[in-house]
């Protein structure tokens, strides 16, 4: 009887954890700021779970030096991302280590998201000091502009988002002709969740509630 009990008391817990991620996503959908961003994907095959397109958005790569707030990072480090609406699109214009206290509006919102590697760069042509990964240090190509700076590639939890089998090949195309952006949902808390696919200034996949 004592382990009919638990069994029901664990899948009790584990249904209640499900069921409060479903709602807490959910509320991201439906209350999150919007945001659209031009995203650059490719298109990997899984062979168990269809077609994927992984994402890369200009906000994937940022450099410390460029933007307002806070210049210390390393890798697995939090960092909320400042984007303010532009004339043509959101721009990222400061990093910070924790949540501003300055609510979100439909102008500006902070994105949390987690540095995935952090570049030390000095000057023109210099090795790159990589701090934190296992990628090995590279040289800058001759001409490239004399930005110092901590440089971030940042993961959102939004670099991918799966499609009908078959579905993923129309999608690199877009990508490869320029035609494609997503629209995130961005909550209080700073995190994204993708609710659309766009391609030709048309919704071509939409994220369901449930």
């Amino acid at each position: 009887m004592r382990t009919a009990v638990n069994v029901v008391l664990v899948l009790a817990i584990q249904l209640g954890l499900l069921g409060y991620m479903i709602w807490d996503r959910m509320l991201i959908l439906q209350a999150g700021v919007p945001v659209e961003l031009s995203v650059e994907p490719v298109d990997p095959r899984s062979l168990f779970r269809g077609d994927y397109v992984i994402l890369t958005y200009k906000i994937s790569q940022l450099n410390t030096n460029t933007l307002e707030g806070d210049d210390t990072f390393e890798r697995n480090d939090l960092v909320y991302v400042e984007l303010v609406k532009g004339l043509e699109e959101w721009e990222a214009v400061a990093l910070y280590q924790e949540l501003p206290a300055t609510p979100a509006t439909d102008n500006q919102v902070f994105v949390k998201g987690r540095v995935h590697r952090a570049y030390l760069r000095s000057n023109v042509a210099a090795p790159v000091t990589d701090l934190g990964t296992d990628t090995p240090q590279i040289d800058r190509p001759d001409g490239e502009s004399d930005q110092s700076g901590l440089e971030l590639s940042i993961k959102y939890g939004v670099e991918s988002y799966f499609v009908p089998e078959g579905e993923g090949r129309a999608l690199e195309d877009a990508r490869n002709e320029d035609r494609m952006s997503v629209l995130l949902a961005v909550a209080k808390n700073g995190t994204a969740a993708i609710k659309q696919l766009i391609v030709d200034g048309e919704v071509y996949h939409e994220e369901g509630l449930f």
